[in-house]
């Protein structure tokens, strides 16, 4: 148990007006979280003028719509957390500490919150699958549908709920209480403990696994956008050699001869395909080097549709990239955000107790609950989901 319940000491805050500031604060934020990713969902959901909703994606001959809908149930169970989980937390907070539910309920809000984080990590690991299909594996991401996201973002909600339904079948989840300080137990303590072995089991599964998997494609990803960059510089430089070789060749194949068989040299000026008729009159008369001259600028064309075809694929290599950017920021705050209440419950789920004081014990619980605050504006960055918000927000 900690130090503030066997003291005897409330288990926030002594201070009333600062719990007062606390609860508000928490009721603005949980207000805040329903209501930016309830307008994520819409915007996402909602068909366009033309016609545009997310089952439009194989009509546009792009597959963007995948990560789109991956983003979409990723707000929804964000959602569920500003409507259940942040309301009983307040509850709690305005108390307290005092748990004023039944016990059902305690074991139900610990359940729903760890079950909620589980199912944003493998939505973060989608998105990171979709990242990694993309640019390693163009031809493999052309097959994936709006079914395919669809049946992705189902089994992100069915495994989870599979993990967290054995403890409950197996009765593994007990209530702690918490000791007054005079003796006695209190029952009006909320903090539902697992097994040891499963409690640790769950977190490797539902949290360290898939972020090793998440880490692990995002380094092969960049190491692919870091090889392309290289490999489209060296690829400018070579057509911009060749270039300049082809316009030597071209300017020292543009000697022309005068009336007396003397050979004339034009350095300034280059000779194109589509030249004049005096032009193409001399080339008539001229011979072998005049038709190895008009041969010449082939190349040039050559050189103009490599550059468009390697302008097209940097085209698409940005917008990956804008996209991995995205899902990168999304990754890292999902880090920041819950690797501190996964390493609090492992603790706890290893020795029985924790050796930290309870206000750090809500603020782990309440930087994961902030994330569902931050996951719908970096959704926002992307530029698909803003305009859509826009028009939304901006009819």
């Amino acid at each position: 148990m900690s130090h503030h319940a066997r003291s005897g000491k409330p288990p926030i805050t002594s201070n009333r007006n600062i719990l007062v500031i606390l609860t508000v604060l928490f009721c603005v934020v949980a207000v805040v979280t329903l209501f930016l990713n309830a307008i994520v969902i819409i915007a996402i959901c909602k068909p366009s003028r033309k016609g545009q909703g997310p089952g439009h994606a194989r009509r546009n001959g792009n597959n963007t719509q995948v990560v789109k809908l991956l983003m979409a149930s990723m707000a929804a169970a964000d959602a569920v957390v500003a409507l259940v989980i942040m309301p009983l937390k307040i509850t709690e907070m305005a108390h307290n500490g005092e748990w004023i539910f039944p016990k059902s309920m305690c074991k139900f809000r610990s359940l729903t919150s760890i079950y909620l984080c589980t199912v944003s990590v493998y939505h973060v690991m989608g998105m990171a699958i979709d990242r990694y299909l993309a640019i390693c594996r163009p031809m493999s991401y052309r097959l994936l549908t709006i079914k395919t996201g669809c049946l992705m973002a189902g089994l992100f909600w069915t495994i989870p709920m599979v993990l967290y339904i054995i403890p409950i079948i197996a009765k593994w989840i007990i209530i702690v209480r918490s000791d007054t300080g005079c003796g006695h137990l209190r029952n009006n303590f909320c903090k539902a403990k697992m097994h040891d072995t499963y409690s640790v089991a769950s977190a490797v599964l539902s949290f360290y696994i898939p972020f090793l998997m998440i880490f692990s494609l995002y380094s092969k990803v960049l190491l692919e956008v870091r090889k392309f960059h290289k490999g489209h510089h060296g690829t400018l430089s070579k057509s911009r050699s060749q270039k300049n070789v082809s316009l030597k060749s071209n300017s020292s194949g543009n000697d022309s001869f005068n009336d007396n068989g003397q050979k004339e040299s034009n350095p300034g000026r280059l000779r194109k395909c589509s030249g004049s008729s005096s032009i193409l009159k001399k080339l008539s008369n001229i011979g072998k080097s005049s038709s190895r001259e008009y041969r010449k600028p082939s190349c040039d064309l050559r050189l103009n549709y490599v550059g468009t075809s390697s302008f097209r694929k940097s085209g698409l290599r940005k917008k990956s990239t804008k996209a991995l950017l995205t899902i990168g920021l999304i990754v890292i705050t999902f880090t920041v955000t819950w690797l501190p209440f996964s390493v609090f419950k492992v603790v706890f789920g290893v020795s029985g107790h924790t050796p930290f004081p309870a206000w750090i014990y809500n603020l782990t619980i309440w930087m994961g609950y902030f994330n569902s605050t931050l996951n719908p504006i970096l959704f926002c960055l992307h530029q698909g989901i803003r305009s859509s918000v826009k028009k939304l927000l901006f009819p």
